[in-house]
């Protein structure tokens, strides 16, 4: 425990306690505890120590779990909603402190997010979980390479989708296929559905590469 981490997706102190006192109580519980590195995060992260729990807004308590949670400077680090409703300032502070953390003390970050922006910058490997198991895991930068969005222009009347598919999308002018794994051969046998069309194949962001799984599995469920 002393070499674990854990940030909640909210805060865990009693509302009575200031922001320094939740520290103390925390150092004390905690035999790892780095009081220069907490005090470092505290200014980088504009934590006011006077200030009671109960004042604090949902981004000031996001700041603090992160205090709490990452003072001892693990070497495991468990992360809950980490940006979960925190505002624009406080999700670049938290995310730039997570990144020094994984470059200069070398700790190992395990996520829980449906921030899927963000995990390209915080992750390694990205896993899918639906209803309690992993149904797909991959490399975050071979999940964003190999997934791509398949657009036939006009979407043919009929569709058998490939193995390779992630989600199909149909709108008036147009059948929408996300494929995982592409290739030119995947390709040729969706152009093959449609000949008479146009076919265009559109590069995907993190967040819209997991978008289209999400999506698939409320489909399933």
């Amino acid at each position: 425990l002393a070499r674990t981490g854990f940030v909640p997706d909210q805060l865990s102190v009693y509302d009575w306690m200031t922001v320094g006192g939740a520290i103390d109580y925390v150092a004390k519980l905690q035999p790892r505890f780095d009081r220069a590195w907490s005090d470092e995060l505290v200014a980088e992260l504009g934590l006011d120590r006077s200030a009671r729990a109960r004042s604090l807004s949902r981004g000031m308590q996001a700041r603090l779990a992160f205090v709490l949670g990452l003072s001892h400077r693990p070497d495991l680090v468990l992360l809950d909603e980490p940006l979960l409703g925190v505002d624009a300032v406080s999700h670049d502070a938290i995310l730039g402190i997570l990144a020094r953390m994984r470059h200069e003390l070398g700790s190992a970050m395990l996520v829980a997010s449906h921030s899927l922006g963000d995990l390209a910058r915080l992750t390694d490997r990205i896993a899918f979980i639906d209803r309690g198991r992993i149904v797909e895991e991959a490399a975050t930068d071979e999940l964003v390479a190999n997934t791509k969005r398949i657009v036939l222009r006009p979407g043919p009347s009929t569709f058998a989708p490939p193995p390779e598919t992630v989600h199909v999308a149909r709108t008036d002018e147009a059948l929408v296929v996300t494929v995982r794994n592409f290739s030119r051969d995947l390709l040729e046998r969706v152009r093959a559905v449609a000949p008479s069309g146009t076919i265009d194949v559109v590069d995907l962001t993190i967040a819209e590469a997991c978008t289209d799984r999400m999506r698939a599995m409320e489909v399933r469920t």
